[in-house]
């Protein structure tokens, strides 16, 4: 997603299971647990994660990256993800 100050950043968009236990998963926990993996680079892991009922799919079933795209094109970040406070970098060529 666009991001103000890395220009584009991932978001996490989680269809929770029916399950007690997932039902009560966060957002903070499931980015803790992605920071911790050594398979998965520090600036891959999102800065966000947002819950959704379902995610919408193709009648063969693929997953329809349109609408998500279409859905969250004026996310707004999380004031903990959003680190804006440095100016943008301008080129001085």
């Amino acid at each position: 997603m666009s991001h103000p100050k890395f220009t584009e950043r991932p978001l996490l968009v989680v269809v929770r299971k029916s399950s007690p236990e997932a039902q009560k998963l966060s957002g903070a926990e499931i980015l803790s647990w992605l920071a911790q993996r050594s398979s998965i680079a520090k600036w891959q892991v999102p800065d966000a994660v947002e819950f959704v009922d379902e995610l919408p799919h193709t009648a063969t079933g693929k997953l329809k990256k349109v609408d998500l795209r279409k859905k969250y094109a004026g996310y707004q970040w999380p004031a903990a993800a959003n680190t804006s406070a440095a100016a943008p970098i301008t080129s001085k060529l």
